[in-house]
């Protein structure tokens, strides 16, 4: 399927977000609208990427010609962003601030259940999906939440003795204090943790009690036993 892209050269679509307006930048050129990461919703059948200036989309994959749409996210200064109550001021821009909104950027994104997670230059953003596939949205950043930076390029899922775990890789952005690592949730965002700080990680996954982190120094493994225990990594030998 074709790179996402809008028909119009530049300024802003009025676009119609389960009977709201959610209006978008329009962004048809290439170079700045590489598709970071993908996931695949198999309960609703969506295809979702993060593409940085392209901003978040989905499609159907059952569809026989699948179309693009646009998800909204919440801007820089929300907490939040809820269907049927999107502000008469909000806009999808990923323009760099003051224009735009850097939790526009997308550059990661996971998908499971009627959840979809997605990393930006702002933050992590936690939707939860109702039944017509309209997404409800907290977004949590460096200066409200506790995770060590702005700059999300990774996220994994890890599911082991009926514990659910949102593993982050999370680089310092623009804020003061912001600091390379890895942030993760053991209660789907209620509170963050940091470990590996000082990494800067690239990527991270899980299979059953083991968490792989690669980073520029190469590729880090914990296991975990029990959420509350502390997190000790352990860095491959190199290739």
């Amino acid at each position: 399927i074709s790179q996402p892209q809008d028909s119009l050269s530049n300024g802003y679509i009025d676009y119609d977000w389960y009977g709201e307006n959610a209006p978008h930048r329009s962004v048809n050129t290439n170079a700045k609208n590489v598709s970071y990461d993908v996931a695949v919703d198999y309960n609703q059948k969506y295809i979702y990427a993060a593409s940085w200036a392209g901003m978040l989309r989905r499609f159907k994959y059952i569809d026989e010609v699948p179309q693009w749409e646009i998800v909204p996210l919440p801007m820089d200064n929300q907490d939040s962003l809820i269907c049927g109550d999107i502000p008469s001021n909000y806009y999808y821009d990923p323009v760099d601030p003051p224009f735009g909104n850097h939790n526009h950027k997308g550059f990661s994104v996971l998908a499971y259940s009627d959840t979809v997670w997605v990393g930006t230059a702002n933050g992590i953003n936690r939707g939860i999906l109702g039944e017509n596939g309209c997404v409800n949205w907290v977004h949590y950043s460096y200066q409200n939440h506790n995770i060590s930076g702005n700059f999300v390029v990774g996220l994994g899922l890890q599911v082991w003795n009926g514990q659910r775990t949102i593993w982050a890789a999370t680089v310092n952005a623009d804020s003061y204090g912001e600091q390379r690592g890895v942030s993760f949730t053991t209660n789907d965002g209620e509170t963050w943790r940091t470990t590996l700080i000082g990494e800067r990680v690239y990527n991270i996954s899980a299979i059953d009690s083991a968490v792989f982190a690669s980073s520029e120094n190469g590729l880090w493994k914990t296991i975990i036993y029990h959420p509350d225990d502390p997190v000790v990594w352990a860095l491959y030998n190199p290739m």
